[in-house]
């Protein structure tokens, strides 16, 4: 299967995930421009198994998909340097601060958000306002130095507090 994002972030990662929940078997190749380190590991997290880039000429778009249909994975290699960063924990690698900077109610929240609930919903299933939790939500991004919801998504995949089959909007 070759599916193109055109949406990158957390719609091609929704849709990833469900994909891949109706079809495991599936041997899908993902077609997209983003370069995200982060992100290539959340998509291939969900059982995806092949990811390249819009620049990719189309010998390396069939060279991938016949490398995926034989069982195998396949990753554009103009990511290499920074699938390689990311794993070595280099600079380039876009480090985020640790979990551990998080109090225990932060973390709850952090992974509520992750698996899509909305700050009502949160408010609602931990027994406080839904202003506390947006309380709480402005904090996590703070430590984390994060900036949208996407990048929640993927610090939480990246860190394990959360497995990318569970995040679900």
């Amino acid at each position: 299967l070759l599916l193109e994002l055109t949406e990158a972030g957390l719609p091609g990662l929704r849709l990833a995930v469900n994909l891949m929940r109706a079809a495991p078997q599936a041997a899908a190749v993902i077609l997209t421009s983003n370069e995200n380190p982060s992100y290539v590991k959340a998509i291939l997290a969900t059982g995806v198994k092949g990811y390249v880039l819009r620049s990719a000429t189309n010998d390396e778009l069939y060279e991938a998909i016949r490398i995926v249909y034989r069982g195998r994975r396949y990753i554009d290699p103009r990511l290499s340097d920074s699938i390689a960063d990311l794993l070595l924990g280099t600079p380039g690698a876009m480090r985020r601060p640790d979990v551990k900077r998080l109090s225990g109610r932060e973390s709850q929240v952090l992974r509520e958000i992750a698996m899509g609930f909305t700050s009502k919903s949160i408010a609602k299933r931990l027994g406080v306002s839904a202003k506390t939790i947006q309380t709480y939500r402005a904090r996590i991004y703070e430590k984390l130095e994060l900036r949208t919801r996407v990048d929640l998504v993927h610090y939480a995949i990246a860190h394990g507090i959360l497995d990318s089959s569970e995040s679900s909007g």
